[in-house]
Order: structure tokens, then C-alpha cells, then sequence
């Protein structure tokens, strides 16, 4: 199906998303959006009086945005009266049927409410599928599966932000699924924030001695900082290597904390969060290899992040990006549990710098915004001709 110019479209999108006030990437994805002259309304449900307008853009006309703060600590358990209340808050502020469709940028918490919409007007839903919906609602509530089938099977079209979520979830399919997911599922990136894109780095960088490795993230034990420490103990066996480790919080920052007072880890710099982009940017650029190697990642634009500035990145197989790169390219995908695997990951890029800085910034452009919410644009289309038809 061909593109219908922007201004002619006329579509209005309902999204629903329950992160929104905790991520930037939203904001940036409805930008753009209107760009392209989507009239949208944005629901938030909340747990938290502190959540309410984050990442709210306020200069943009045709967007419309509902803060609701339903969410209660029970709701993580009774996962039907969370959507039960989300829907009728939302029944309450809103004429439903007015809108083209329904983007659920959840599988499960926000799909639930877009398929009980679907059932009750007929409009027709776009769902998003995340880490969240992967590796804890599927692994660890499986008395909710059938609803997760009974929305894919039902979706217009289902949105994986990486090509490994959509293997994963093929695998654990029963077979209609699997066909439904072979028809209607699309491949489609976060998107990267202009400020990276503006500011592409230099390519013409030599490798330095000792190695400069990057970490930059939250503290949580998700991200597997220790690893990457025990990686670069071994990589500090065949060169000389620095792990600098930029950020802070979480539940496994007291952890990594001590490790550094045992005054073990000399080739480790910790720093703190850094705010201002400029600085960020200056120390991608300052070092040679980006180290992410996360249990669970649903995309990580810190990887991309690191490629706009000609830093080849280190991954985890089956998670985040894994799947947009070849093999020998700008990344490297490794076993996140074995340390060995990780430090071989960063040799393997090693041995292929600096000329690799050139593919790294050649390999961010798929990630701009603006070629983002055109796929977007697209799939809605085909959406509302599935809810047409």
C-alpha cells in the first residue's frame, strides 16, 4: 500500500501507554507524528502524583494528553481489575469510536484495554511488544496467555521493536499465532533523539593504548554490570583495558559499589549520571568500544546512541538490537551469564578498529525519527483499511 500524503490522512490515533512518563522515546515518536499531521491523543495511566506530565511535549496542536493516576500496587497482581479500571477511565474522558485506531504500546497491560475497546467499538488496535511483555509477563504469568494470544490473534498489526522479540515470541506460539505473527508482525525501531544525528562523530579516531571500554546505563543487576567488570579483567589478560562506568541507581549499584572500595578493580572509572547531551557525547567519543551486555533489553538506544558517535557496541544474543547488525560488522552479540564470551565479543571488535567507525555512523540513519514514524504512518493505514473491510 502506497503512503497517503500526511495532510490528507486523517487519522486519529488513541495511543495507550503505560510508560510513557517514564521514557522520552514517547515524546519524540508523537513529535514527529504530528509532523506528518496525525491528530493524536495520548492516555497515561500512573501509579504516582510525581508521574503526571512527564515527558508531556506542550507545543503541539493537534495532541491531546490524559494523565490518570488508577494505577494501584495491587494491580500488579490482579491484572483484570487493572484493565477494567483503565478502560473505564478512559470510557469516561473519552468518545471512543471517533478515533481511526488504537495504538497499545504494550502487548499486555496496554493491549488488554485495546482489545476490550476492539470488542466494544469495533475500532481496530496497533500493538507494541517489549521486554516487559516477554520476559515477565510471558515467563512468569503464564495463567495470562491465552489473553496475550487472543490479542495478538485479533491485532491489526503487531509492532516488535527487535527482530529477537519476534523469534521468541514464534517460539512459544501455538501455531495460529505463529501464522497470524507471520502475516501481521513488523520489524520497527526506537528512534534515535536528533541531537545524535546532528552530531555524528569523527571516524578518523587511532586505538589507543590502554583500551577504553564504555558502560552507560541505571545500576540495576538487569544490566550485568558485574559481568562487564569480569569481562575486562580478561580482556586486561591479552591488552591493556579501562571500563569507564557511566550512570547510577538500581538494585545492583551498592553491589558494584563495594566491588570498586575493594581497591580490586583498578581498571574500572566509575561517574556519576550525566544530564547534558554534550557531555555524553564527548565521552562516547573519547572512548573506543560501547559494553551493554544486559540479561534483558528491549532495544537500548544507548547502543545507538554510541554508533552516531563511530563506537561499535557489545550486546546480548536474543536481546535489545540483537538481530539489526551482521555478524563482523558494528556489533558483536555475546552469552550475557559467561564473562569469557563477553571479553571475547570486545577482542573480536578489536581486531577490525578503527575502520569500523565508519560503518558504525553509516548504520545509525535507519533510526532516525522521521523514517520511524513514516513506517508508523503506513501501518496505521493498513490498519484502518483492516478495520474498514
Amino acid at each position: 500500500m502506497g503512503l497517503v500524503n500526511s495532510s490528507e490522512s486523517g487519522l486519529e490515533v488513541l495511543h495507550i501507554c503505560s510508560d510513557y512518563a517514564k521514557q522520552r522515546l514517547y515524546g519524540e515518536m508523537i513529535s514527529h507524528l504530528a509532523a506528518r499531521g496525525i491528530e493524536q491523543f495520548v492516555y497515561v495511566p500512573v501509579r504516582s502524583t510525581a508521574e503526571i506530565n512527564c515527558n508531556r511535549v506542550t507545543d503541539l496542536d493537534a495532541v491531546q494528553y490524559k494523565y490518570s493516576h488508577i494505577l494501584r500496587k495491587y494491580h500488579r497482581i490482579f491484572f483484570r481489575l487493572k484493565v477494567n479500571a483503565i478502560l473505564r477511565d478512559l470510557q469516561q474522558y473519552l468518545h471512543i469510536r471517533r478515533y481511526s485506531l488504537v495504538h497499545a504500546h504494550f502487548l499486555y497491560s496496554d493491549g488488554a484495554v485495546a482489545r476490550q475497546i476492539q470488542k466494544c467499538t469495533g475500532v481496530p488496535y496497533v500493538v507494541t511488544v517489549r521486554n516487559t511483555d516477554i520476559n515477565v509477563f510471558m515467563r512468569l504469568r503464564p495463567d495470562l496467555r491465552w489473553i496475550c494470544w487472543d490479542i495478538v490473534r485479533n491485532a491489526s498489526s503487531v509492532v516488535f521493536v527487535t527482530p529477537s522479540y519476534l523469534r521468541l515470541m514464534c517460539r512459544r506460539a501455538p501455531e495460529d499465532v505463529r501464522l497470524t505473527l507471520e502475516k501481521y508482525s513488523e520489524i520497527v525501531p526506537n528512534g534515535l533523539e536528533s541531537f545524535w544525528l546532528n552530531n555524528i562523530g569523527p571516524i578518523d579516531r587511532s586505538v589507543e593504548c590502554p583500551l577504553r571500554l564504555l558502560y552507560v546505563g541505571d545500576f540495576s543487576q538487569n544490566k550485568n554490570i558485574i559481568g562487564a567488570m569480569k569481562a575486562t579483567r580478561i580482556v586486561n589478560e591479552k591488552i591493556p583495558a579501562t571500563l569507564t562506568l557511566v550512570g547510577g541507581s538500581g538494585d545492583g549499584e551498592a553491589q558494584v559499589d563495594k566491588l570498586l572500595e575493594s581497591g580490586e578493580w583498578p581498571f574500572i572509572n566509575r561517574i556519576g549520571r550525566v544530564e547534558c547531551r554534550e557531555s555524553m557525547r564527548d565521552i562516547y567519543r573519547s572512548h573506543d568500544i560501547f559494553l551493554m551486555p544486559s540479561f534483558f533489553e528491549t532495544f537500548g538506544l544507548a547502543y545507538i546512541e554510541a554508533l552516531s558517535q563511530g563506537i561499535p557496541v557489545v550486546h546480548s544474543r536474543g536481546q535489545g538490537i540483537d538481530g539489526y547488525f551482521s555478524t563482523g560488522t558494528v556489533a558483536e552479540a555475546v552469552d550475557p551469564t559467561k564473562p569469557t564470551s563477553i571479553a571475547e565479543g570486545v577482542l573480536a571488535i578489536l581486531s577490525r578498529l578503527p575502520g569500523v567507525r565508519a560503518q558504525c555512523i553509516r548504520a545509525v540513519g535507519r533510526f532516525s525519527w522521521s523514517e520511524i514514524t513514516q513506517t508508523y504512518e503506513r501501518i496505521y493505514l493498513e490498519a484502518t483499511d483492516c478495520g474498514a473491510s
